[in-house]
């Protein structure tokens, strides 16, 4: 219950981070001030001196540190290897190896490659504990809601141990909506995509195709079911994000609408219309 209650608390009250850092100069004293309060700090107890020698060691680790470490130097400020990162700026030095370019750009693909898991992850978390907390979330991170619930809906069906790391979000977003005829060979699918390099596009190809004969007309309850009917209020929010000039909003805007096209040409085909 202590732990339901803190991270509802920690929600309620989420803010910018704020965080202290300690530049070269500063020795166990300004830490234990913070952790002790002044008079505790200058008393040079036991436990203070304890305190600066694990503050010594850790400072010792953080000078051998490995290269492929992601540390906080300052407050917004991340350091990998020889890289500054802040909210708004990669800052490189003036010459760079090919193992430093390697392991920048490796880390951007990663970060890339995981951030809309990583917020799917976290709004599951906090909903546990606070039903509120998806309006709260969508807002601190300034996320439509609508994208924000698909990928939350795609974090949900697909759990962590599914996932595979050589493929897309958007992979994964394609296996949740199998028809009937599939459904329970989610993993089946996302083994062969991932074993054979399949793009988004070529994923659904290879969907569609397992997809028993076209021959009959498809029954109308599985032609019109609810997550097949275009909803016009999720495509008119991305409509009104792709004209303020929001990149991915305008690759969703393409997958939708080949979607639909791809939903209306099986009407056409049911009906002997094409």
């Amino acid at each position: 219950m202590g732990n339901r209650v803190s991270t509802k608390n920690a929600i309620a009250n989420l803010k910018k981070p704020n965080s202290v850092a300690y530049d070269n100069g500063s020795d166990a004293r300004a830490a234990a001030a913070d952790l002790f309060g002044d008079d505790e700090a200058g008393s040079q107890s036991d436990d203070v001196q304890a305190l600066r020698a694990e503050l010594e060691r850790v400072r010792e680790q953080l000078t051998r540190r490995d290269n492929n470490a992601l540390i906080m130097v300052e407050d917004g400020v991340r350091a990998l290897g020889r890289f500054s990162l802040t909210t708004r700026a990669l800052i490189s030095p003036d010459e760079i190896t090919g193992d430093e370019l390697n392991l920048i750009v490796t880390f951007l693909k990663d970060v890339k490659g995981a951030l809309q898991f990583w917020i799917g992850d976290i709004v599951i978390t906090c909903l546990k504990h606070d039903k509120e907390a998806f309006g709260k979330l969508a807002r601190y991170l300034e996320i439509d809601l609508d994208t924000l619930h698909a990928w939350v809906r795609v974090c949900k069906k697909i759990e962590p141990t599914r996932r595979r790391v050589n493929l897309d979000f958007s992979h994964h977003a394609e296996v949740i909506n199998l028809k009937d005829e599939l459904k329970g060979r989610e993993d089946e699918i996302l083994d062969y995509c991932e074993k054979n390099g399949l793009s988004v596009q070529e994923l659904r190809a290879y969907i569609r195709n397992l997809l028993p004969s076209k021959s009959s007309p498809r029954p109308v309850s599985i032609l019109f079911s609810k997550d097949r009917i275009p909803r016009l209020v999720v495509l008119k929010t991305t409509y009104l994000r792709v004209r303020r000039g929001d990149k991915d909003a305008a690759k969703e805007m393409k997958d939708t609408l080949r979607s639909y096209r791809e939903w209306l040409d099986e009407i056409e085909k049911s009906l002997g219309l094409k």
